[in-house]
Formats: C-alpha cells, sequence, structure tokens
C-alpha cells in the first residue's frame, strides 16, 4: 500500500535512480566507468527509467481489492476499456495528454483504410468504463452485448457463454475495425487467466514502451513521447 499523501504519478527523477545503481555496482572498480554510468542514469536514461519503475511499482503495490476495483476495465464483449480514447480522455494518468485526447481520439490517419476509425471518431466523448455504471458514451448506452451479459448468470462478462461467438459479437467483429477483431481472443484468455491476470496483462500490454504511458488503442506513437507502439499490439494497417 502506498502512504497516504503519495501520489502514483510521481516520477522518479535520473537523481533518484542513480545511488540504487551505484550502490550495486562494486563490481566497477574503475571510476571512468561509474562516471558514464552515472551521467546515462541522470540523463535521459535515468527519465525513461525512472518513469518505468514509477508504473512497475505501482502495479505491485495494489492490494487485492485494488484490483478488484478495476474490473469495470473488462467490458462484457472482451474490450479491454482502459486502452479506450473516451476512457483514457478522462481518467488518463497525464493531464497534458488528456487535453490531447479530448481533442484527437487517434494519431493514425486511416486514409482510406475501414479497419481504422476516422482520428476524431470519439472527439469530446468521456468514459468511466463500460460495466462502470458511471458514465459512458450514448453509442455505449444501449449496447445489445452488455445489456445481454448483464442478465447472465456468467457475472457481465461473455468469457464463460456457451453461445459464444453469438450473433451480437461476431455483428461487431464484422465491422472490421482492429480492436474489435481482439474480441475472441481476449475472451478466451479471460477463460484462461480470470479477469484480474488478464487486465494486468493488458495494462502492462497497452503502455508505451518507453514512458510507461497508457496508450489507445489507434495510437501510432506515445501521445507524450512520441515513442512508436508496441510490437505487442495489434498493427495499424
Amino acid at each position: 500500500m502506498l502512504s497516504p499523501g503519495v501520489s502514483r504519478e510521481r516520477q522518479w527523477t535520473g537523481d533518484e535512480v542513480w545511488p540504487a545503481v551505484y550502490a550495486t555496482q562494486g563490481c566497477l572498480r574503475s571510476s571512468s566507468h561509474q562516471t558514464t554510468i552515472r551521467q546515462a542514469f541522470t540523463g535521459g536514461l535515468g527519465r525513461r527509467l525512472g518513469r518505468r519503475m514509477t508504473w512497475e511499482s505501482d502495479e505491485s503495490m495494489l492490494t487485492e481489492q485494488e484490483r478488484q476495483g478495476r474490473s469495470h476495465l473488462a467490458a462484457s464483449c472482451g474490450t479491454y476499456c482502459g486502452a479506450c480514447p473516451a476512457y483514457l480522455s478522462k481518467h488518463g494518468e497525464d493531464h497534458e495528454a488528456r487535453s490531447k485526447r479530448q481533442q484527437l481520439a487517434s494519431s493514425a490517419r486511416s486514409s482510406g483504410n475501414e479497419r481504422i476509425p476516422d482520428p476524431n471518431w470519439m472527439e469530446g466523448l468521456l468514459c468511466d468504463g463500460c460495466v462502470s455504471g458511471g458514465e459512458i458514451p450514448p453509442h455505449c448506452r444501449n449496447c445489445s452485448i452488455r445489456n445481454c451479459a448483464e442478465g447472465a448468470p456468467h457475472g457481465g462478462n461473455c468469457a464463460h457463454c456457451q453461445e459464444l461467438p453469438c450473433p451480437h459479437i461476431s455483428a461487431l467483429i464484422e465491422t472490421g475495425l482492429l480492436h474489435r477483431g481482439e474480441y475472441m481472443k481476449n475472451l478466451a484468455k479471460i477463460r484462461e487467466m480470470g479477469v484480474q491476470e488478464w487486465l494486468t496483462s493488458e495494462q502492462e500490454r497497452w503502455r508505451c514502451p518507453r514512458c510507461g504511458l497508457a496508450m489507445s488503442w489507434y495510437d501510432a506513437e506515445c501521445i507524450r513521447c512520441g515513442e512508436a507502439r508496441s510490437e505487442r499490439l495489434f498493427p495499424l494497417r
């Protein structure tokens, strides 16, 4: 657990990261080697590693209650809501990035590719997560998948439904949008791993490989540092 008043958005500086490295480098007898490493860690490398340490440490410090508290990021259909532009526009970790997302929901230009939505497809929309019970975009309020799962015995999630793939999910997959192509694969992983473990893996997968900022489905690059999207994500083509 974090101590009261300690923010999870705190960024370690290179000077803070360096002492931990220095304490373990007894094998480096050359002072010139130590100087070179210190310069690296107090520069860009330290800042990048510091950010990565921040979000990886946050994950390890989550209590079971906190993990359960993010179940709303697992949509009934298998969507990971933590990478939805409408969710990140409201709950993103970086204030400046949130402001950008409220104006531009996708940094990938479609160029006539019907599998990639128009960059402003969710412009101005905010969301708390499909099954959060809070604010959701108008086009999600009457989602046939969500409405069906809410009254089902499998807890509001389609992963254990015996009717998969049902016409509701198949109809969305057939639209061809890239993120919808992950529905069945995600539901299979939820059955295998359980919702909480799946959410942990998705949260890590959808982070910028350089600075650790949460990325959206159609971000071609990180909205904060400009790093290209991870190869672990579906390609934008």
